[in-house]
């Protein structure tokens, strides 16, 4: 979490008595309950996606670009 987005929510839940990683143990709970289980799907990646990941954690075969324009200029073409 960025500092100044940190330094928000602590001044928030400081007004509620809520520390911040009460309020993020409250939230994570209140959505568990709301989803009947945990809110967010898990999987196991398939290998081409495991190698994926691995290549990309060692930084092999990415694709760079100058800028977020740039990116977008690439996709749209």
């Amino acid at each position: 979490m960025p500092n100044s987005r940190r330094l928000q929510h602590t001044e928030y839940s400081g007004a509620t008595g809520l520390s911040l990683s009460k309020s993020r143990s409250s939230q994570y709970l209140s959505q568990i309950t709301i989803h009947r289980g945990i809110p967010f799907e898990i999987k196991i990646p398939n290998e081409v996606t495991a190698k994926t990941l691995k290549d990309a954690e060692n930084g092999n075969d990415l694709h760079e670009v100058d800028s977020v324009d740039a990116s977008f200029q690439e996709l749209d073409s």
